[in-house]
């Protein structure tokens, strides 16, 4: 982000690795927070909700070890059958470095193998909140949320092979093919 709203103290991306994908493909999806200058949480906290077309692929939550050092996240849980992700700073002390984008986290999900074609899939966040220094609720006024939409194509190694009944045709002669 070149520039942030003004008004807006943390921005929360999660980028999928692609968004255009196959029926069983495995995406990458990272977790990055951006914070404005100044701005100060102790953390964050939120579940993750898949629709149908979406699994969570098992134990593939990891924390950014660079981060997790550079802000002194402390407890961080990303649990395989609830999916919630909770963010908190060591010894309660505000995170005060999030200026520029930071990778948090990053987990996969798995697109369903009998997705269809066409469809767009996305997941949602319930109960996402960011905790302002005093680890009370930071106002979601001020937080920005983007999650990236994955839109199901064609598996293009996909083919089709038709048989007509007749090769030598005429104008206006019906042939079948199956």
């Amino acid at each position: 982000f070149a520039a942030m709203a003004a008004e807006v103290d943390f921005v929360f991306d999660f980028e999928a690795s692609a968004t255009e994908v196959k029926a069983g493909d495995v995406v990458d999806v990272a977790l990055n927070v951006t914070g404005a200058e100044g701005a100060e949480t102790v953390g964050w906290q939120f579940e993750l909700v898949l629709p149908e077309g979406l699994e969570y692929v098992d134990n593939s939550a990891v924390m950014n070890a660079e981060t997790k050092a550079k802000i002194n996240a402390g407890e961080f849980s990303f649990e395989n059958s609830t999916k919630v992700m909770v963010c908190v700073e060591a010894n309660g002390e505000a995170l005060k470095d999030t200026v520029g984008k930071n990778e948090i986290m990053t987990f996969q999900l798995k697109v369903a193998d009998d997705a269809a074609a066409g469809s767009e899939i996305t997941f949602e966040l319930l109960d996402f909140l960011v905790m302002d220094d005093q680890a009370g609720e930071l106002d979601m006024d001020k937080v920005e949320l983007n999650i990236d939409t994955l839109k199901v194509v064609v598996d293009p190694d996909f083919t089709f092979d038709f048989t007509a009944s007749k090769t030598n045709v005429v104008a206006g002669e019906e042939v079948e093919f199956t």
